[in-house]
């Protein structure tokens, strides 16, 4: 699993939030084309797809309920690809979400 296991931090500052990915796996990055490990989502992402994503993870923290998506790669030259997210929840408190674990998979045979 660890090659598309994506861990994100969760920041919070006041009401909004910040996304760190803490760790991406190895089979990601590769799909990616981009090792994303320590990036914030702001700055890496363009303004439509981390729009659209923020709302989909803040509302996840704010609930603290798991998350499975069907979405298009964030990157332009690659948003024909479409892959399967399942986010969950964590908090170290038990509470307080103050991470994302994310496991992915992409809907064409790994080979291809």
């Amino acid at each position: 699993m660890l090659p598309w296991l994506n861990l994100v931090d969760v920041v919070r500052d006041g009401k909004n939030y910040r996304f760190r990915h803490r760790l991406v796996g190895t089979g990601i990055v590769e799909r990616f084309g981009r090792d994303s490990t320590g990036a914030w989502f702001d700055e890496i992402y363009d303004a439509e797809f981390f729009g659209e994503h923020l709302k989909s993870y803040a509302d996840l923290v704010d609930k603290g309920r798991v998350d499975l998506a069907r979405t298009p790669m964030p990157i332009p030259e690659k948003n024909f690809i479409i892959y399967q997210r399942l986010a969950l929840p964590l908090a170290t408190d038990g509470v307080t979400v103050d991470m994302i674990m994310i496991v992915i998979d992409f809907d064409e045979p790994r080979g291809a």
